[in-house]
């Protein structure tokens, strides 16, 4: 399961397994944009900067967060390195052996629902879409949904 820029992370752990002739029965993405813009990496801003951008393109961070440094040096270094990792890789789709299933939050105003169809150029199988009435970060909030559609998908598999 691979969430937001954790999507191409699980991927790429796909891909991985595929190396070691391994595979996982399916993979799970949710809200994962399958391409980053390149027009402006959040990972180089400086501190204020990564702070409103990460908030204008996934929702405010937790004050509690922010406004305190020893919390904050605590959080900066891995949220910019996963947003390093995301915007910049560059893999190119192969289509996995692996089926995928993606979720999408009707709701979700940072990843476009449409944008999420190219997931079909990593996966020989033809992939499944499901809608939930979930923004981004639902997942956390509401996980029974998510649950649901990953129970029901792995019980189909057998």
């Amino acid at each position: 399961f691979g969430h937001s820029a954790g999507g191409k992370l699980a991927i790429h752990l796909a891909l991985r397994l595929q190396d070691i002739d391994r595979r996982p029965v399916r993979v799970f993405l949710s809200g994962a944009p399958v391409t980053v813009p390149r027009s402006r990496f959040l990972h180089q801003l400086s501190q204020d900067q990564f702070i409103q951008a990460v908030g204008e393109r996934f929702g405010a961070l937790p004050s509690e967060i922010t406004n305190d440094p020893e919390v904050w040096s605590l959080f900066e270094r891995p949220l910019r390195a996963d947003l390093e990792a995301h915007e910049t890789d560059d893999a190119v789709p192969c289509r996995l052996p692996v089926p995928l299933s993606v979720i999408s939050g009707s709701r979700d105003h940072v990843v476009d629902i449409r944008e999420q169809k190219s997931w079909q150029a990593w996966s020989e199988y033809p992939v499944d879409y499901e809608t939930v009435d979930a923004d981004h970060f639902s997942y956390r909030k509401q996980p029974k949904a998510y649950l649901e559609i990953i129970a029901r998908h792995l019980i189909f598999q057998g």
